[in-house]
C-alpha cells in the first residue's frame, strides 16, 4: 500500500509539474510578454566556475631582474544585470559581477649580471575584482545564443611570496595588497533550457595594470589571466 501511494504521489508531481512548465520550457518558445504567466522578468542572476592561465611576470631594473611562473588556477563568477531589447533579434545586458581568480607560484627565478637563479619558493597571485559589464547575445539557432561582451572595474589584488632571503625579498616573506585598474573580454555559447534558465560556456580574457615588486619595480608586461567559464545564468 505504502509503495502504491509513493507510486501515485510521484506521477501526479511529474504530470502537475509537466503541466505547469510546459509552456514555460517548451523548446523554441516564442518571444513572451508581460502578460504571459510564464513569461521571466528581464533581471537575472548568474554564477560560474573557472580554470584560470596566469601569464609569466618579469620585473627589470639596471642592475637586475625577476620572473614569476604561476601554475593552472581556479576562480568564479557571481553577477546581477538586466537584459533591453528582449523583443529584438539581439539581446543586450548590462550586468555588475564579481570575480575572483587565484594562481599559486610555480617557479621563481633571480638574473643579475646575465645568470639566473632558480629559487625555491611559494605563494599565489589572486584577484578579487569588482566589474562592470555589458554583453551582447546573438542568436544562433533554436535556444542556442552566442555572447560577445566586456566590462571596466577594479582588481583588489593580492600578491604572497615566501622563500629564503633574496635581493628581492627582505627576510623571505613578501605580502602586498594593491587596488588596480581591471578590464576584460568574453566571449562564448549559452543554451537556453527553458526560457529562464541557460547553460554557458566560455572563455575571458582578464587584465589589469601593471603591479609593483618589493622594490617597487613596476611588472613589463601586463598580467593576464585567460580562463575557460562554465555557468548558469537564471531569469526572475
Amino acid at each position: 500500500m505504502k509503495n502504491k501511494l509513493l507510486a501515485f504521489l510521484s506521477a501526479t508531481i511529474i504530470v502537475a509539474s509537466n503541466q505547469l512548465f510546459a509552456g514555460c520550457c517548451a523548446p523554441c518558445a516564442p518571444t513572451c510578454y508581460s502578460s504571459d504567466p510564464c513569461c521571466p522578468s528581464n533581471w537575472y542572476i548568474a554564477a560560474s566556475g573557472s580554470v584560470a592561465w596566469h601569464n609569466h611576470q618579469t620585473f627589470v631594473n639596471d642592475l637586475a631582474s625577476s620572473k614569476r611562473e604561476y601554475k593552472i588556477g581556479g576562480g568564479a563568477a557571481a553577477s546581477v544585470g538586466y537584459i533591453f531589447d528582449i523583443c529584438n533579434l539581439w539581446d543586450l545586458r548590462l550586468e555588475g559581477e564579481v570575480l575572483w581568480r587565484r594562481n599559486s607560484l610555480k617557479n621563481f627565478s633571480f638574473n643579475t649580471i646575465g645568470i639566473s637563479t632558480p629559487i625555491s619558493s611559494s605563494g599565489h597571485t589572486q584577484d578579487i575584482a569588482l566589474m562592470a559589464n555589458l554583453i551582447a547575445d546573438i542568436p544562433l539557432a533554436c535556444d542556442w545564443d552566442l555572447y560577445l561582451g566586456g566590462g571596466l572595474g577594479v582588481s583588489f589584488n593580492q600578491l604572497s611570496l615566501t622563500q629564503p632571503t633574496t635581493p628581492e625579498l627582505d627576510g623571505g616573506t613578501f605580502k602586498s595588497n594593491t587596488n588596480l585598474f581591471a578590464w576584460q573580454l568574453m566571449g562564448g555559447f549559452s543554451y537556453d533550457v527553458c526560457q529562464n534558465i541557460a547553460l554557458t560556456a566560455g572563455y575571458r580574457l582578464f587584465g589589469t595594470e601593471k603591479p609593483k615588486n618589493a622594490s617597487g619595480i613596476k611588472a613589463n608586461n601586463i598580467p593576464l589571466t585567460q580562463s575557460i567559464d562554465l555557468g548558469l545564468r537564471f531569469r526572475l
